[in-house]
């Protein structure tokens, strides 16, 4: 048996036994040899990440997008606000154009209350006309002018 451990990478291992009952003796070697493989892509993988982080830490974010977006930002707000001053004059228009009828409607309604007074006002002088004796007849002479009029 050999002393030497069989993990080490690169390294070899012979085995010798005796058999007594035979008188043969055997010998076995095991070589081992490490593989750099699995460290090549450990170092890639590093190498990777180093990259990525030197890329993304270093990179400055588009003000161009940015700009657009701050843009359209703006044009949507002036649009939203150009739609609420639209539906408040509409609106406004709406409460003038009711007011105005309201009060078209009570200058009408004052205006027949007004005729009706006068027609009523009419037909009682109307009655009191007719219903008053009538005046004396008129005389043909001249009227007296040497005295003065009763008062």
């Amino acid at each position: 048996m050999s002393d030497l451990p069989p993990d080490e990478p690169g390294v070899t291992e012979t085995r010798t036994t005796y058999d007594p009952v035979t008188s043969t003796t055997t010998q076995v070697r095991t070589a081992s040899r490490s593989s750099g493989g699995a460290l090549w892509v450990v170092a890639i993988v590093v190498v990777i990440a180093v990259i990525a982080v030197v890329y993304f830490m270093t990179r400055q974010p588009a003000a161009t997008n940015d700009q657009a977006a701050l843009s359209a930002a703006t044009d949507q707000g002036a649009a939203t606000a150009a739609a609420q001053q639209a539906q408040t004059a509409a609106m406004a228009a709406q409460g003038s154009a009711a007011t105005t009828s309201q009060t078209a409607a009570q200058a009408q309604a004052d205006r027949a209350a007004g005729a009706a007074t006068s027609a009523a006002t009419s037909a009682e002088d109307a009655a009191r006309r007719a219903s008053a004796p009538p005046p004396p007849p008129a005389t043909s002479a001249p009227p007296d002018t040497s005295s003065p009029p009763p008062q």
